[in-house]
C-alpha cells in the first residue's frame, strides 16, 4: 500500500562543516529541480534555507501504480523522496545547526522574526515510528509531535522518537 505526504513539510536535517557559510547546490539532471540552483546567486544557499528538490520523471510519475522511490544523494547520502499527488516526487532539506537556531527563536515568541520548524527526532528514530529511515540523515523536523514522544526543539540536542 502505498502512503502519501500530501504538503506536511519534512525537512531532512544535514550537517554543513561549521567554516561553511554557503552551500552550493547544483543538479545535473534533466528531470531534477533544486530551488537553490540559481545562477545570480551562484548555486549557493545559507543560514536556516529550506531547499526543495523536485524529480519529474515521467517513467516514475504514475501515482496509479507502486513506484520505487528515486535515488537522490546530497554529499553522498540519500535523500528522502515522496511522491505527490501531481506525480511529482519531493524532499526537502536544510542545514541542522541553522535550522535549530531558527527554531529557537520561534521558541522565544519573536512575532514575525522566526521560523518554526515543528519538532525534531534523531536519524536514530526506528523506521516504524514515521514509516520510513532517516538514518542517512543527521535528523528530521515534523510539524507537530501528534502523539510521538522523544521529539525535541530549539538547540537541543536530538533524541530518537517513539510512538
Amino acid at each position: 500500500m502505498r502512503t502519501y505526504l500530501a504538503f506536511s513539510l519534512i525537512v531532512l536535517l544535514m550537517i554543513t562543516p561549521p567554516s561553511v557559510t554557503n552551500v552550493h547546490a547544483y543538479s545535473d539532471h534533466p528531470d531534477l529541480f533544486v530551488s537553490a540552483e540559481n545562477s545570480l546567486f551562484e548555486n549557493h544557499f545559507s543560514g536556516a534555507m529550506v531547499i526543495e528538490v523536485i524529480v519529474r520523471d515521467s517513467n516514475i510519475k504514475p501515482i496509479d501504480q507502486q513506484q520505487g522511490e528515486p535515488t537522490v544523494t546530497l554529499n553522498g547520502n540519500q535523500l528522502r523522496m515522496v511522491q505527490s499527488s501531481d506525480g511529482n516526487w519531493y524532499a526537502f532539506f536544510a542545514n541542522v545547526d541553522k535550522a535549530k537556531q531558527a527554531d529557537q527563536i520561534s521558541l522565544a515568541g519573536l512575532a514575525g522574526q522566526n521560523l518554526d520548524f515543528g519538532v525534531f527526532c534523531d536519524r536514530s528514530t526506528d523506521p516504524s515510528v514515521l514509516g520510513i529511515s532517516f538514518s542517512q540523515t543527521d535528523g528530521v523536523a515534523i510539524p507537530d509531535s501528534n502523539g510521538l514522544t522523544g521529539t525535541t526543539q530549539g538547540t537541543t540536542a536530538f533524541n530518537s522518537c517513539t510512538g
